[in-house]
């Protein structure tokens, strides 16, 4: 079924980023931060898989469709979104779906311990466009 599919190739996806964070946390002797997990499935989505926005074809109704945008690696920013929380949900990263007007981007809470939420201060929040190859804004 198209619904089996769409779930084994996120799967696959998450499998093979969870190996990369694995491999870089042993070589580094510690648990990796968000930022650095983000930045290690930007390198196997965007960079080995080549996912990215569909500026040629934007409209294509089929930009909306999960499993043709895992065949095709194109896609809009909401249904781009979908598939990189989907992975991030799968590695147990949090992981939050932001809309802004016209756009859609994913916002990520940065590690406890890293802010000082106790003196008033704002926690930090990192937030990658995902139509933009990862691009951290």
């Amino acid at each position: 079924s198209i619904k089996a599919s769409i779930i084994h190739r996120l799967d696959v996806l998450a499998k093979a980023c969870q190996v990369q964070i694995r491999d870089r946390e042993a070589v580094l002797c510690r648990t990796l931060g968000v930022l650095e997990k983000i930045h290690l499935i930007n390198d196997h989505l965007f960079g080995k898989e080549e996912f990215r926005g569909n500026n040629e074809d934007y409209y294509n109704y089929r930009n909306s469709l999960l499993d043709y945008v895992l065949e095709s690696k194109k896609g809009i920013p909401i249904t781009l979104a979908i598939l990189y929380s989907c992975i991030c949900r799968r590695l147990n990263i949090s992981v939050h779906l932001v809309g802004l007007p016209g756009h859609a981007v994913l916002g990520f809470m940065a590690e406890r311990g890293s802010t000082h939420q106790e003196d008033g201060h704002i926690p930090q929040v990192y937030y990658l466009d995902v139509f933009h190859q990862g691009t951290l804004l």
